[in-house]
């Protein structure tokens, strides 16, 4: 080779031997992790967690769907739901009479929802269509009769 004879590397965080400092695990959003965890353990059609980095409540429905299900939320006091699609069409109130048997989900949904929207995808064609619901605060209560 060059003649000179390889240097032993140091040990450090991410290299083979022993750790120089141990790092602590940071317990990020406690409260919140833990309000995930309940609603993953009482809700057993869906899969329920807290991300962190989003700093949001994520669920997705564990049922067979077409198109992935999924709930979101920025604290436990409301959700979200959002369904994509890869469709190009945009979604339309139709004009219906008492009698028709489809076409009214939106309608619907708007009625209940405290928001709603339609998101393009920004990578390829389709959109994801959300809505959105505050839920009322449970007074200690209301939660000493559940």
């Amino acid at each position: 080779m060059n003649g000179r004879e390889p240097q032993p590397r140091q040990s450090g965080r991410h290299r083979r031997g022993t750790v120089t400092e141990q790092v602590a695990p940071q317990p990020w959003d406690p409260a919140e992790r833990a309000a995930a965890e309940q609603l993953d353990q009482i809700e057993p059609a869906w899969t329920v967690w807290y991300g962190p980095g989003t700093r949001h409540f994520h669920a997705v429905a564990v049922w067979p769907t077409p198109e992935p299900l999924t709930l979101r939320a920025r604290t436990a006091d409301e959700f979200q739901v959002q369904v994509t699609d890869r469709g190009t069409g945009q979604p339309r109130h139709l004009t219906l009479d008492p009698e028709s048997l489809h076409g009214r989900g939106l309608t619907i949904v708007r009625a209940l929802a405290h928001d709603t929207g339609v998101t393009p995808l920004p990578d390829r064609p389709g959109k994801t269509v959300w809505a959105r619901w505050r839920l009322p605060r449970q007074t200690t209560a209301t939660q000493a009769s559940s």
